[in-house]
C-alpha cells in the first residue's frame, strides 16, 4: 500500500488535486487537520506542508496502518471508524477522507456524514474521494462495498448542514478503459497487489501516458471548472455551514 501510495500516478494525481482544491477553498488556513482513513499518512505528511498546521490527526481502522504512518509524520494516531469518531465536537477545521466511505457497512455511511459534520467547526472544509457509479455494469451495494453517485454525495452533505465547494466524476479514460478490461477477462486485474492496481517501473510507458491524460483531465476538470461525464470517481469539497 506504501508503495501505491507514493508511486502510482493515479494516487498521486488524486492527492495533489484534492490539495490544490483545499487549497482554492481556503484550506491552507485551516490549523486543525484531521484525515479520516489516513492510511500510510502520505495525505496528512503533504498537507502539512500546505499553510500553517497546528494540529494534525489521522485516523484509520487498520491498526498496522497507523505503525507506519508514524515512521512518516509527526501527527496524532487514533484507531477508529469514520462511523464512530472518538473525537470531540468542533474540534477540528478541516477533514480530508478518500476512498473509506465505500468500504463501510450500509448503515454506517449516513452516521459517518454525521460525524464529519459534528467533529468540524462552523465554515470548515471536508474534502472527499469517494468510489463512483459504473457504466457498462451496475454492481448492487453490498456492506463494504458501496457506490456513490455525485448527487447522492451532495445530498448526504447538504443533509449534514454543508455547503458543496467543488462536485465532480473524475478518471474518465482509465475507469471506461478498466470497465472494458474486466468485461473481456473477468481475473484481468486479480493477480494485482492494491485495489486491483500495479506499480509499474519508474519511467514506464503505460505510467507516463497515465500521467499525461491526468494532467490533461486536471485542465478540464479544474482549471476550466467543467464537467466530466463519467467517472470511477468523485471528487469533491465542501463547507459547513456557519
Amino acid at each position: 500500500m506504501a508503495e501505491l501510495e507514493d508511486k502510482h500516478p493515479w494516487t498521486r494525481h488524486m492527492r495533489e488535486l484534492t490539495l490544490d482544491l483545499l487549497t482554492r477553498a481556503g484550506g491552507d488556513g485551516c490549523k486543525r487537520r484531521l484525515d479520516v482513513g489516513c492510511g500510510t499518512g502520505l495525505f496528512l505528511d503533504n498537507w502539512r506542508r500546505r499553510g500553517t498546521a497546528e494540529r494534525l490527526t489521522g485516523v484509520d481502522f487498520a491498526y498496522p496502518a497507523l505503525e507506519f504512518a508514524r515512521q512518516r509524520t509527526e501527527a496524532e494516531w487514533v484507531t477508529a471508524s469514520a462511523a464512530a469518531l472518538p473525537l470531540q465536537d468542533q474540534s477540528f477545521d478541516a477533514i480530508h477522507s478518500a476512498d473509506v466511505l465505500q468500504h463501510l457497512a450500509i448503515h454506517e455511511v449516513g452516521p459517518a456524514f454525521e460525524e464529519f459534520a459534528r467533529v468540524l467547526s462552523p465554515g470548515g472544509l471536508v474534502a472527499l474521494r469517494l468510489r463512483g457509479p459504473r457504466w457498462l455494469t451496475a454492481t448492487p451495494d453490498t456492506d463494504y462495498s458501496v457506490t456513490f453517485t455525485p448527487a447522492q454525495v451532495r445530498q448526504q452533505l447538504e443533509r449534514c448542514g454543508f455547503q458543496v465547494v467543488y462536485l465532480s466524476l473524475v478518471n474518465t479514460l482509465p475507469s471506461l478503459a478498466a470497465e472494458l478490461r474486466e468485461r473481456m477477462s473477468a481475473n484481468s486485474r486479480g493477480d494485482a497487489p492494491v485495489k486491483g492496481i500495479s506499480c509499474h517501473a519508474e519511467g514506464d510507458p503505460r505510467s507516463a501516458g497515465l500521467a499525461l491524460y491526468l494532467r490533461m483531465e486536471r485542465v478540464w476538470s479544474y482549471t476550466l471548472g467543467l464537467p466530466l461525464p463519467f467517472g470511477h470517481t468523485i471528487i469533491c469539497v465542501a463547507k459547513k455551514r456557519g
